[in-house]
C-alpha cells in the first residue's frame, strides 16, 4: 500500500512539474517563471512593464531563488524532472512532518506571489488567474479553490495555504 502510495505522489509532482513547464521543453528553467508571471499579469489587467506585473514577476523570482535554483544540482540552469523529484525527497527527509524547513518559506513565496492586491488573502480571481497563467483549467482551479478556502469565505488565508 505504502507504495502505491508513494506512486501516486510521484505521478502528482510530475503533473505539476510539467504544468510549470510552460515552454514544453522538459524542464524547468527560470524564463518558465518570467513567461507564467507576465501571463498571471495579463490574466489580472495588468500591463507589460506595469507596477502588478514587476510585483509578480519579482515574487515568482524569489520562488525561484528559494526552492527550483537548488534544485539545479547540475548547475546547467534548467532543473529537470528528476532533480524536482530529488529535492522533493530531500526537502521530505530533512522535515518529514510537512517540509517545513523549506516548503514554508517557498509556500510563504508562493502566497505571497498570488496575493496580488497585497491584503493577506488569495481571491478566487488571483488563484484563477495563476493556475490559468500555468495551463490550468479555470474549472478545476475554482474546484481547488473551494477545497483550499476551508472556511468558505471566498479567500483563501495563510493558515488555509
Amino acid at each position: 500500500m505504502a507504495k502505491q502510495g508513494g506512486n501516486l505522489a510521484v505521478r502528482k509532482n510530475a503533473t505539476f512539474f510539467f504544468k510549470l513547464d510552460i515552454d514544453r521543453d522538459g524542464a524547468v528553467e527560470k524564463s518558465d517563471f518570467t513567461l507564467g508571471a507576465q501571463r498571471m499579469a495579463r490574466e489580472l489587467g495588468h500591463a507589460a512593464g506595469s507596477p502588478g506585473e514587476k510585483r509578480l514577476l519579482e515574487a515568482l523570482d524569489r520562488v525561484w531563488a528559494a526552492y527550483w535554483a537548488p534544485a539545479d544540482t547540475d548547475g546547467d540552469g534548467v532543473v529537470n524532472l528528476f532533480e524536482y523529484l530529488g529535492a522533493l525527497q530531500a526537502m521530505s527527509a530533512a522535515d518529514p512532518s510537512g517540509f517545513k524547513t523549506g516548503a514554508d518559506s517557498v509556500a510563504e513565496l508562493q502566497f505571497k506571489a498570488l496575493d496580488n492586491d497585497d491584503d493577506g488573502r488569495i481571491s478566487v480571481r488571483e488563484y484563477v488567474a495563476y493556475i490559468s497563467s500555468w495551463g490550468g483549467a479555470r474549472s478545476e482551479a475554482e474546484v481547488a479553490f473551494a477545497l483550499l478556502d476551508s472556511d468558505h469565505d471566498g479567500a483563501i488565508t495563510k493558515a488555509e495555504w
